[in-house]
């Protein structure tokens, strides 16, 4: 398995959403981070 597979393979097993600020990750579309309130972007 190639490093691009493995890599690959991790970002498709990775929550959809971030924190911009603190980089809590999550699956919920939310306005703003659980954690620090700032905003959350969109990984996929």
């Amino acid at each position: 398995m190639s490093i691009t597979d493995k890599l690959r393979g991790h970002l498709d097993s990775t929550p959809a959403f971030a924190c911009t600020y603190c980089g809590l990750t999550f699956e919920q579309d939310r306005l703003n981070c659980p954690a620090c309130g700032c905003d959350v972007r969109d990984t996929r």
